[in-house]
């Protein structure tokens, strides 16, 4: 169940592009969702561990804009791949927060905004025609 959806008001918004602020709320009311549908303790324990691992995080609580929407990236990223690997006997701990795949969300945020900020470069300052001589 992805964390956006335990809240829904009409509109769903991505996981990822939740606010630090619509985040804990929805983490909230998921956690008591999950619980009414009876699912394994552990599974919950591991998601409420993996908000705080988040929660705590030290890019959460820095400057950088594009560190804290990673965590969220990071979040809706393995939560999704998480619930995609329930059938599997062995997988993975949720509350382990894999620092490696983190840094490449944040890289890959890095590089669209790069994107995107040159692209409005472009549009605000376009190429002067060649001059003839």
């Amino acid at each position: 169940m992805p964390i956006a959806s335990a809240c829904a008001k009409g509109t769903i918004t991505k996981d990822k592009d939740l606010s630090w602020e619509e985040f804990a709320e929805v983490a909230h009311h998921l956690a008591t969702a999950l619980r009414e549908s009876d699912w394994p303790e552990e599974w919950i324990d591991n998601h409420i561990k993996f908000w705080l691992a988040l929660e705590s995080h030290p890019w959460r609580h820095g400057h950088c804009q594009i560190s804290k929407h990673a965590l969220l990236a990071y979040q809706a990223r393995v939560h999704h791949k998480w619930h995609d690997m329930l059938a599997i006997p062995h997988s993975f701990n949720l509350m382990h927060i894999n620092t490696m795949l983190l840094m490449q969300i944040r890289d890959e945020l890095v590089h669209t905004a790069h994107m995107a900020e040159l692209e409005l470069l472009k549009q605000a300052s376009p190429l002067l025609p060649p001059t003839c001589h």
